[in-house]
């Protein structure tokens, strides 16, 4: 008897090593699928951030252009009214003479 249940233990050993590798390659396969998600999730939120940087680069790029436009447009009023004002200044000082 005592032989008989040192080759029971020694298959029920074996079957136990075999049913342990197998859930341990089932765990690793569930780990492996659920890294899978979250790298496709964050490669799905690293693309929304790109576009939302793009977009924010883009506004941005208007916004410079518009103030930019506005600055020269208030400059070239500025040069206007200096002009007017130096045409009149002359013709002031020349009524005087």
């Amino acid at each position: 008897m005592a032989g008989m249940r040192s080759h029971e233990s020694g298959i029920s050993k074996r079957d136990f090593k075999k049913l342990r590798m197998t859930y341990e390659i089932l765990a690793r396969n569930e780990l492996n699928a659920k890294l899978s998600e979250i790298n496709v999730f964050l490669e799905g939120r690293a693309s929304e951030q790109a576009e939302h940087e793009r977009k924010k680069e883009k506004v941005m790029e208007e916004m410079q252009k518009d103030l930019g436009e506005r600055l020269q447009k208030s400059k070239d009023e500025l040069n206007t009214i200096k002009q007017k004002m130096r045409g009149k200044m002359k013709k002031m000082f020349e009524e005087r003479k």
